[in-house]
């Protein structure tokens, strides 16, 4: 599961910077590497919650 968000704020992100900037860069490699981090802890959070390890 956490694979899978992770992957589709990675697809996401390319999807967005290709559109609005019709491509990539270093910082949007950095932010995009961020939000999959967050993404994957908010991801870890709600999982912890539901089984209340």
């Amino acid at each position: 599961m956490l694979a899978i968000i992770t992957l589709l704020v990675r697809q996401g992100c390319g999807y967005w910077f290709q559109r609005q900037l019709g491509g990539y860069t270093g910082d949007c490699l950095d932010i995009t590497q961020q939000l999959a981090e967050i993404a994957g802890y908010l991801t870890l959070l709600a999982i912890a919650t539901h089984y209340h390890f």
